[in-house]
């Protein structure tokens, strides 16, 4: 099963811009990306807000092109929330969050360098599919009135 990469960079006013695709192969073959582009609406604590912190967790909105029938669709995400785990020295920052659009919520995980170079990657939370009706027992009423 593909899981939604996006592959992009960090600015030191926490905008994350990029492309994201179906899958990593996707980056690789023309025309299957679409931009994506998330902001810093707001930290989770002051100490993240310092111009020290780079990136910053927090509460993130932004959208994904997404191409449907020919046309380039833009699908809004307003309510991303990421968190940044600083790293060992010489190692890339985890990233963790989670979101939600008009398909549905989402993770996310992936690595952010120190240079700001940021691969994650989305996968959905899909909903148990809903089990057949109860069938009535033998002989019991189906509530059913017929004609």
């Amino acid at each position: 099963m593909a899981i939604p990469s996006l592959i992009g960079t960090v600015s030191a006013e926490n905008v994350f811009k990029g492309m994201w695709g179906m899958s990593d192969a996707a980056h690789e073959v023309p025309g299957q990306t679409s931009d994506f582009e998330y902001k810093l609406v707001k930290p989770f604590t002051a100490v993240e807000a310092a111009p020290s912190v780079f990136p910053c967790s927090g509460k993130y909105q932004g959208w994904f092109n997404l191409m449907m029938g020919g046309k380039v669709i833009r699908i809004e995400e307003g309510n991303l929330m990421l968190r940044f785990d600083q790293p060992g020295e010489g190692q890339a920052m985890a990233v963790v969050g989670d979101g939600s659009n008009k398909f549905g919520k989402f993770n996310v995980k992936g690595t952010c360098s120190a240079e700001g170079r940021l691969h994650l990657y989305k996968q959905y939370e899909y909903a148990a599919p809903p089990t057949g009706k109860k069938r009535p027992a033998a002989g019991g009423s189906t509530g059913v009135t017929p004609n």
